[in-house]
């Protein structure tokens, strides 16, 4: 639970809170997200399991071909079929851009293409993240 401990100023116009938690940690909240209830931790009560994990610009997690948003609906992370071109789309979010891989008639092309950039560009790019990828939680 949250304390209020002082009138921490305004920033882009919002009220700023500091805080300090039953914890002992201090942060600064916005006024609004204290009144509605959507902050009353410094995040040492939330879930782990909705913990994300970052790094250089990329969500771990969104690595995860294990992962699924309840919206996909091809089964695979990163491929979606598109109506209006009629063909499975592959592409990835990685370092905060967005990659385009194509466009191709079987899913399983798709899935191929998205798994030789990831081996390509961004394992090597995580390489001391590796077992951290392994250990989250599914």
């Amino acid at each position: 639970m949250l304390t209020v401990v002082s009138y921490a100023g305004k920033e882009n116009g919002f009220h700023i809170w500091h805080c300090k938690c039953d914890c002992g940690k201090e942060i600064d909240v916005r006024q609004s997200n204290l009144q509605n209830g959507w902050t009353w931790s410094c995040g040492c009560q939330r879930d782990p399991q909705k913990n994300l994990h970052y790094a250089d610009g990329t969500c771990l997690e969104m690595l995860r071909p294990d992962l699924m948003y309840k919206t996909n609906t091809s089964g695979v992370r990163g491929i979606y079929f598109s109506n209006k071109r009629n063909k499975w789309i592959a592409q990835i979010m990685f370092k905060q851009k967005c990659y385009y891989l194509g466009g191709y008639d079987r899913i399983e092309e798709a899935a191929f293409q998205l798994l030789l950039f990831i081996a390509a560009l961004v394992s090597p790019c995580f390489s001391d993240f590796t077992n951290l990828l392994l250990t989250l939680p599914s």
